[in-house]
């Protein structure tokens, strides 16, 4: 008799992560939480970057003042075994931020002529 399969539950949404948008300075919390037996592990990782993520409990990241250093796409990833893993990406934009846009390079000849009249 398999008991534990009768009580295990597979991760399901309870707050999925969504695109956030902040002021520099500001505190940014990207809430991802789940429900599922046995109590699912909540992991965020940083896809544009190698810097140190803040987990806390209840699978909402903190960041305390937001910089452009941490715009880019965040992955929350949600599992504990049983069925198949919750994964979703957002994106954190900072506002005022200026993204540099590199421009085809142009050469440009100037050609003068000067032209000499006599009378």
């Amino acid at each position: 008799m398999m008991l534990t399969n009768c009580l295990s539950e597979s991760p399901e949404w309870i707050e999925e992560p969504v695109d956030v948008e902040a002021s520099p300075g500001k505190e940014v919390r990207l809430d991802c939480k789940a429900s599922g037996f046995p109590q699912p592990i909540v992991e965020w990782t940083s896809l544009h970057s190698q810097q140190n993520l803040v987990r806390v409990e209840g699978g909402t990241l903190i960041i305390p003042q937001v910089s452009q250093s941490n715009a880019g796409r965040y992955q929350c990833r949600i599992s504990n075994g049983v069925g198949k893993e919750l994964i979703k990406t957002i994106t954190v934009r900072v506002r005022g931020m200026i993204r540099s846009l590199k421009a085809p390079h142009v050469s440009l000849i100037i050609l003068l002529l000067c032209v000499g009249l006599s009378f």
